[in-house]
């Protein structure tokens, strides 16, 4: 009688605690902050595709277009356009509509000279993201001290875009789709500001400019294109400006450099700009996790009914095999219960293993 009375004060006492954990309030979990971008993170950001892959592709573009367009290469850009014309000219088309295919886009390709000419120092800055952060932040002061006490290294600090390495041939693709964007809005300006109002002069041009009796080219007078236009217009609004100020009468004399880099810079701006765009759109960063949320992508553990629970086991899915019902998988044993039985046994089993019985 006694020990009847033992087991059912026992009995008792298991519900009893269960029911004070279910009143119990929740215990709070306040997930871990996501860390702050480093200052050294955000240097890099700034000098890499602010900084290399539009000051520096600008000014260098524009230097390299100077030279090929107005100076001492203006004979080799025009002999590669005369070659590249005879080329085109070769699959059928006529040689004057070759030859300003070529020239229209061999000078375009001189304003995007400097971008390429980044092609490998950005392939190697983006590569070796990590390390470049690493040593800014110890030359800002910024601590990179681990919790248990030693200084992390490059490849343990937090970086809030991973930069993973890419191949040179996605490097070399990532440039093409950023030329053919500049292209493309380049030929939209052409078309849309096209001024029918504003003729060109005629001009000539030698197939072969080192050869004295190559073929000659003359184009009539034609409507000045949007981009001739639209960098006419930004010209002429700067060097209004520049009058106003003390010595900008210099800067608006037509034979300066000044006024060729002006003309040069007043599209390729923009046109730089949506080539760091791109650059920045097809690097393949990845964003960071925060600490709670590493993991939260992996797949879960399969489990099937009729497994036997262990003392701490915790199953929350069953993982079915395409068109399976779940009955389908219960053990020998358990098919011949019955489903219904079957569940309700596990589930039993289940509780008792969590109440601690």
């Amino acid at each position: 009688m006694r020990s009847e009375w033992n087991f059912v004060e026992k009995e008792e006492n298991i519900i009893n605690k269960q029911m004070d954990d279910d009143k119990a309030p929740a215990q709070a979990t306040t997930p871990a902050l996501k860390p702050e971008m480093s200052k050294g993170e955000r240097v890099y950001n700034w000098v890499v595709y602010e900084g290399i892959n539009y000051w520096v592709n600008l000014i260098s573009s524009i230097a390299i277009a100077d030279y090929l367009i107005h100076k001492g290469g203006r004979v080799k850009l025009d002999w590669a356009i005369g070659k590249a014309a005879k080329a085109l000219e070769a699959t059928g088309m006529p040689l004057k509509n070759a030859y300003k295919n070529s020239k229209t886009a061999l000078e375009t390709l001189s304003l995007m000279s400097g971008g390429w000419a980044l092609l490998v120092p950005m392939k190697l800055m983006e590569d070796h993201k990590r390390w470049w952060v690493h040593n800014l932040n110890d030359w800002m002061g910024v601590d990179q001290t681990a919790p248990d006490g030693h200084k992390e290294t490059p490849d343990e600090i937090y970086i809030e875009q991973e930069q993973p390495k890419q191949s040179w041939l996605t490097a070399f693709k990532r440039r093409i789709y950023a030329t053919l964007a500049v292209v493309g809005t380049g030929q939209i300006i052409e078309h849309a500001l096209a001024n029918k109002k504003i003729m060109t002069p005629d001009q000539t041009f030698s197939i072969n400019p080192y050869d004295v009796n190559s073929q000659k080219l003359t184009f009539e007078g034609h409507h000045m294109g949007g981009k001739e236009w639209a960098e006419k217009q930004i010209v002429g609004l700067v060097n209004k400006a520049a009058t106003h100020l003390p010595g900008g009468e210099a800067f608006t004399n037509p034979g300066s450099w000044m006024q060729r880099w002006l003309g040069l810079a007043a599209l390729d701006t923009g046109f730089t700009k949506i080539t760091a765009l791109v650059m920045r759109l097809t690097n393949g960063a990845q964003k960071a996790k925060a600490p709670h949320e590493i993991g939260d992508d992996a797949p879960p553990i399969p489990a099937e009914i009729g497994d036997e629970l262990k003392p701490g086991d915790h199953r929350e899915c069953v993982v079915l095999p395409a068109g399976k019902h779940v009955a389908d998988i219960l053990p020998k044993k358990d098919k011949s219960e019955g489903f219904a039985d079957a569940i309700v046994r596990q589930a039993e089993a289940a509780g008792t293993l969590q109440m601690g019985a």
